[in-house]
């Protein structure tokens, strides 16, 4: 025989030919053999067929055969990927016959000093967890929970401001200082929190008048407000980890909100 009848390998030894092919058209892919002596076809039945596929890691495949109609068909799948070293065992009439040969399936071979060059390295695959980054764009802002709006508690004339806008102050610190319209006398008003102060309203030779004089807002803890394809949102979990560059500066922080078209990170 010089033409396998089956698109499969062919293998020779003196009178005896094996044929081996893998058939994967609409059934899962599967080894089928043909026997033939002197070019005659030899009854499945009669041929003893058995197979070691040796992978990647040394993993042994040992793959056994049963009689299908006019050939043999293996008892189990053969796995992706189609890569190994083939052993063949085949036996017809007491008389065994052996073949070994390589079908490297997707594989390429790199010389060592080429690696080397190109810095190419291989390592064992293995379980790993991956990460997915999405880049989006938004604001970044105070905890509303942690702003605090400063008034005096009795209309009176604004005497003397101790801080300025965008100054950082301590809990307790004075802010500014009212003399009373009605008993003339002078309280130092106090920041509630530490913070910044973000707004300042409170002049010298002004009234009060029960209005937000100051805003302090303490900002060591921040909501990054952020816009989101909705494509996006199924990829994004409560909780996830963000990243935010703020001024040059990468800020850490955790997916606290998500909206049909937003999220909103906070910092731990």
């Amino acid at each position: 025989m010089e033409k396998a009848t089956h698109n499969g390998r062919l293998l020779n030894d003196k009178s005896f030919t094996l044929e081996l092919a893998i058939f994967e058209t609409g059934v899962p892919p599967e080894f089928r053999a043909w026997g033939f002596d002197d070019g005659k076809p030899i009854a499945p039945k009669e041929l003893d067929l058995k197979i070691k596929l040796t992978r990647f890691g040394n993993k042994v495949d040992a793959i056994s055969f049963a009689p299908d109609g006019e050939f043999l068909r293996s008892k189990t799948t053969i796995v992706e990927p189609h890569s190994f070293i083939v052993n063949i065992t085949a036996t017809h009439k007491g008389k065994s016959h052996q073949w070994s040969y390589e079908s490297l399936e997707g594989r390429t071979k790199i010389e060592a000093k080429v690696a080397e060059a190109l810095e190419i390295k291989s390592e064992i695959a293995g379980p790993a967890i991956l990460e997915e980054t999405i880049d989006v764009y938004g604001s970044v802002i105070a905890d509303p929970s942690l702003e605090r709006s400063v008034s005096a508690r009795f209309d009176g004339l604004i005497t003397a401001v101790h801080v300025g806008l965008g100054d950082r102050v301590n809990q307790g610190q004075a802010l500014f200082t009212v003399e009373s319209n009605e008993r003339l006398k002078s309280v130092v008003v106090h920041a509630p929190i530490a913070g910044v102060v973000a707004m300042q309203n409170a002049k010298v030779g002004e009234q009060s008048q029960g209005k937000t004089l100051l805003r302090i807002i303490d900002n060591s803890k921040t909501y990054a407000d952020l816009a989101i394809f909705p494509s996006h949102i199924a990829q994004v979990n409560a909780g996830a980890s963000v990243t935010v560059n703020y001024q040059n500066t990468e800020i850490a922080g955790v997916v606290d909100y998500l909206g049909s078209e937003k999220i909103a990170a906070r910092s731990p």
